[in-house]
C-alpha cells in the first residue's frame, strides 16, 4: 500500500511538472517582428572632395549601419541618381 501510495504521488508530480512546462511556454509572449519598409526615400546634395556641387549622373553609395559611429554596414548599395546644375538629387 505503501508502494502505491508513493508511485501515485511521483506521478501526480512528474504530470505537475509537465504541465506546468507547457504553461509556461504557452503564455510566453511572442516575439514582434521588426517592420523593415519596402522603400526608403532620400534627398541629399552631391559635391565633390572641393565642396562644390556635382551634376549629372552620379554614383552614389547608401548603407544603414547597427550602431550610430561605424562599424560593418548591415545594408549597402550603390545607386546612380541625376542631381541638378546645384548638385540636389533625390531617390
Amino acid at each position: 500500500m505503501k508502494k502505491l501510495t508513493i508511485g501515485i504521488l511521483c506521478l501526480l508530480i512528474s504530470l505537475s511538472g509537465v504541465l506546468m512546462a507547457q504553461s509556461q511556454s504557452a503564455n510566453a509572449s511572442p516575439i514582434k517582428a521588426s517592420v523593415v519598409p519596402n522603400l526608403v526615400r532620400f534627398s541629399g546634395t552631391a559635391n565633390d572632395l572641393n565642396s562644390k556641387p556635382l551634376s549629372g549622373v552620379v554614383g552614389i553609395t547608401f548603407a544603414l549601419y547597427k550602431d550610430q559611429l561605424g562599424g560593418t554596414p548591415l545594408w549597402l548599395e550603390v545607386q546612380n541618381v541625376s542631381a541638378d546644375k546645384n548638385g540636389h538629387y533625390s531617390v
